[in-house]
């Protein structure tokens, strides 16, 4: 497991990073902050020792995939967005997909389309060579909340390129099973699919 930062936590001023960075010797960078040139934003750090090693693509919001028309132009921006991260070289896109059910379909119709998205995903993922970690939901209103639900998603999705972020905050407090069990057999489960 890597120790890492997110850049803007002092602001977007990559000197103050660098140097919160050296000071706390944290070596890798997630980013929220999107340029036109991805390369050199990351070399910026790379002089400095510090790998920028994730970027954040954004929300998917329930509407984009439950929604009676999937909102394909809005997918397609997280498509466009790992191809850059990979012509980058950057090596992991971090998704935010805490979906919670829509109520309007049975939860087997939403997991079909949460499905659907992810294969999907993986496809972009693996051609442009980017580990997607998804930040998922920590309660029990969400779909994909803890280690049934991880798994659930991994033997349906079985391309290493999609994987779970590790959000203590996520991986300790995401249902009751998991708060009342082991947490080692919650990262038991995720494996090499903890990102």
């Amino acid at each position: 497991m890597r120790l890492a930062t997110h850049f803007g936590v002092i602001g977007n001023d990559i000197g103050k990073t660098i140097d919160y960075c050296h000071a706390f010797n944290i070596k890798y960078l997630c980013s929220g902050h999107w340029t036109d040139d991805l390369s050199g934003f990351k070399e910026q750090f790379a002089k400095e020792g510090i790998t920028l090693a994730v970027m954040e693509l954004g929300w998917v919001r329930e509407d984009m995939i439950f929604g009676d028309a999937p909102k394909k132009n809005e997918l397609q921006d997280f498509y466009d967005k790992i191809k850059r991260i990979g012509d980058a070289g950057i090596e992991m896109g971090h998704l935010f997909c805490a979906l919670k059910s829509s109520g309007t379909r049975n939860l087997y119709q939403e997991w079909d389309r949460i499905i659907k998205f992810y294969l999907e995903l993986a496809k972009y993922a693996e051609k442009n060579n980017v580990k997607i970690a998804s930040h998922v939901g920590w309660s029990p209103e969400y779909i994909i909340r803890d280690r049934i639900t991880f798994k659930q998603l991994f033997d349906a999705v079985p391309n290493k390129y999609i994987g779970i972020n590790m959000c203590l905050g996520c991986l300790q407090i995401v249902s009751p099973l998991d708060i009342t069990q082991d947490l080692n057999k919650t990262l038991d489960v995720l494996g090499d699919r903890l990102l």
